[in-house]
C-alpha cells in the first residue's frame, strides 16, 4: 500500500511540470497555534475524514465543513500557471456561494511561504491547505492540478481534472445543493 502512494506521488510529480508551463456548530478550521478539460472524473464515493494543516498552520478537519455545508476542494500549486490564472474564479465563486458551500484551497508542491505567497497575491479569503506531503491528492487520486473535488454533505465525492470555467463551476455548485 505504501508503495501505491508512491507511485501515485511519482505520477503527480512528472504531470505537475506540465501545469507550471502553461459538529453542525464545530468549525472547520481548528485553531492550534476557461475552458473544461475534464481528463478524469470519479463519482459516488464516500470519503473518509480527514484532518489536514492549512497554510496558516490551523488544523482543519473535514467532518465539521461537511456537517455545516458541502465542501468544494480546488488542488493548485504556487507554480502552476493554469492555478494562477484560474484563482480570481475561485474567490469570486467562494463569494457568490458562501451561503451554500464551503471552498477549500489543497496546495502542493511548494512550501508554506510559497503557498501564503499565492494567496497573499490572489487575494484568498477561503481555507487553503498545506498538503506538501500529499496526503489530500493521494486521498482523492488527484494526479496533478487544477483539480476539483465535490463533497455533498453526504459524504460523497466527485473529482473533476482540469480546468473548470467559471459558469460550469457554478452550474456544479448550485448542483450540490
Amino acid at each position: 500500500m505504501k508503495l501505491r502512494g508512491a507511485a501515485v506521488f511519482a505520477v503527480a510529480v512528472f504531470v505537475l511540470s506540465a501545469c507550471g508551463a502553461d459538529s453542525s456548530s464545530t468549525p472547520a478550521v481548528v485553531d492550534t497555534a476557461a475552458t473544461s478539460q475534464s481528463d478524469e472524473s470519479q463519482s459516488g464515493s464516500n470519503v473518509d475524514n480527514f484532518v489536514a494543516k492549512t497554510v496558516s498552520g490551523e488544523s482543519f478537519v473535514l467532518s465539521n465543513a461537511l456537517a455545516q455545508k458541502p465542501v468544494v476542494l480546488w488542488f493548485w500549486a504556487p507554480g502552476c500557471g493554469t492555478c494562477n490564472s484560474e484563482a480570481p474564479s475561485v474567490e469570486e465563486a467562494q463569494k457568490k456561494f458562501a451561503e451554500s458551500v464551503t471552498v477549500v484551497g489543497v496546495a502542493w508542491a511548494g512550501d508554506q511561504s510559497s503557498y501564503q505567497s499565492f494567496v497573499d497575491r490572489h487575494g484568498l479569503t477561503f481555507i487553503n491547505l498545506d498538503d506538501t506531503p500529499g496526503d489530500v491528492y493521494s486521498k482523492y487520486k488527484v494526479p496533478y492540478q487544477p483539480a476539483w473535488v465535490f463533497i455533498d454533505k453526504d459524504g460523497t465525492a466527485t473529482t473533476r481534472v482540469g480546468v473548470i470555467g467559471d459558469s460550469e463551476l457554478s452550474q456544479l455548485i448550485q448542483k450540490m445543493n
